[in-house]
């Protein structure tokens, strides 16, 4: 026999029985020996060498899909729920730029973390190719990366699933790096 007892102020009922349908406890619906689901990553990049160096920094932790150009990425994407896109830049030239395609498809995917990295993008703004690629990355909430390579690739996706909650002009100087662990941004810079 079930029996269902309040928990508290509005906070739900506990549900407690002897077996059969409608008993359960907090045990019974994770079921032991089965592990979280892996998080997905999608990496966007044209050479293959950036690919697999991603790929191997990631693949114990994160279930990895790989794509050489946005329009191959396109529809794994739209068919694919990711948790985090990585996209290179620069991806040949006919390829459509990186920046450009992250902004154009994340407004389809709000649960999507997006990081542009590229060589273009230094840890120091002042000494960047590009700074307004920086600030094309912040305004449209992607998050901006120099290169990653296979020493920080790891700990700067940790970084982002740990502490990323969205980009603010003041949030720049805690952004994370390739080489420092990230750390939570501050309340008031939370959306």
């Amino acid at each position: 026999m079930a029996t269902i007892e309040p928990t508290g102020s509005g906070k739900g009922i506990s549900v407690t029985g002897a077996g059969g349908i409608g008993a359960a406890s907090g045990s019974d619906l994770n079921p032991p020996g089965t592990e979280p689901a892996k998080k997905r990553v999608l990496i966007v990049d044209d050479e293959k060498i950036n690919r697999m160096i991603l790929d191997k920094a990631l693949r114990d932790t994160y279930d990895v899909t790989e794509a050489i150009s946005a329009e191959d990425a396109a529809p794994k994407l739209a068919t694919g729920n990711f948790d985090l896109v990585i996209c290179d830049n620069s991806m040949g030239e006919t390829n459509e730029k990186g920046i450009d395609f992250l902004t154009r498809v994340k407004p389809n995917h709000p649960d999507t973390k997006f990081v542009l990295h590229s060589a273009e993008l230094e840890k120091d703004p002042k000494q960047e190719e590009s700074p307004a690629l920086r600030l094309q990355c912040t305004s449209n909430g992607i998050i901006p990366c120099p290169k990653l390579d296979m020493a920080g690739g790891k700990s700067f996706v940790d970084g982002v699933f740990a502490s990323w909650v969205g980009e603010t002009p003041t949030s720049l100087g805690n952004r994370p790096t390739t080489d420092e662990t990230a750390v939570p941004f501050p309340e008031a810079d939370r959306p």
